[in-house]
């Protein structure tokens, strides 16, 4: 998956009283395209001479920053990063997304609306004027692979719910007040009509291009019926035995692990 990056070593705690030096990583981003800045050959920018640096995390001792302004090169799509560019580079650019968001979001206080200061012993914003602290926001979401026998449950979304064309796992994230296995049982309920029981845990996997935090789990139907389809997010819903099943899995993702795990190992679905 996307964050197995052994064998670097990916650091995030905050640090409060570093400074830039030679050879530190640069990451500039554009908004309103949700793109990167890169170099002339595709790497990311290094540390010249910037100002005005905020310190995001580090990776094998290099530290990373985020720039306020616009470094050496060009803007890249995030989207068009995940087909070229080396696993652990996209994986520190999805998480310093991740936390640019943040930042950009949390300029000024919920409560009284004064402009929020970084706090100096935790990775949080306050608000000088009313003590509100925010933290970075991660949204739990659920990936949900229901099997049966050596067949897997495969859907495609709907084109006006989502541009991805791929086969995918049932998912949706976590409401106020409900447990992940709550979760899990009502997505699948809700999406193709399914109960469903014997619920197991398999990963989990950030996903800072989106804020998430996933968590997979695989699951059985509890009695044998007709998959119902949610129309306005999918197109279809089959099931695939393990045998059709195409070498389509994305090796960044969890979805994209779960099926692939599922095709290989049968004697992990047995009963």
């Amino acid at each position: 998956m996307l964050q197995d990056i052994l064998p670097h070593s990916f650091d995030n705690h905050w640090q409060a009283d570093l400074r830039p030096q030679a050879g530190d990583l640069l990451f500039s981003f554009s908004f309103s395209d949700k793109a990167v800045m890169v170099r002339e050959d595709l790497s990311l920018p290094q540390w010249k001479n910037e100002t005005g640096l905020l310190y995001l995390f580090s990776i094998d001792g290099v530290h990373c920053w985020l720039s306020p302004g616009k470094a050496d090169g060009t803007y890249q799509s995030l989207q068009e990063c995940r087909g070229w560019m080396e696993k652990t580079d996209y994986f520190l650019t999805c998480t310093a997304w991740h936390l640019y968001l943040w930042y950009r979001h949390n300029r000024y206080c919920g409560v009284c609306g004064k402009e929020m200061v970084h706090k100096s012993d935790e990775r949080a914003m306050v608000c000088p004027s009313c003590r509100n602290v925010v933290y970075p926001k991660l949204m739990p979401a659920v990936i949900v692979g229901v099997w049966q026998d050596s067949r897997l449950l495969l859907t495609r979304y709907s084109p006006k719910h989502s541009a991805f064309r791929r086969h995918a796992l049932v998912a949706g994230f976590v409401e106020i007040g409900e447990s992940v296995e709550e979760t899990v049982r009502r997505e699948v309920k809700e999406e193709t009509g399914l109960d469903v029981t014997d619920i197991r845990y398999y990963k989990s996997q950030p996903w800072g291009i989106a804020g998430d935090v996933l968590l997979g789990y695989y699951c059985k139907p509890s009695k044998d019926k007709e998959i119902t389809l949610e129309e306005d997010e999918l197109s279809s819903a089959e099931w695939v035995d393990r045998s059709d099943m195409a070498a389509e899995g994305d090796p960044y993702s969890l979805t994209g692990e779960m099926m692939t795990y599922f095709r290989d190992h049968p004697e992990a679905f047995q009963g």
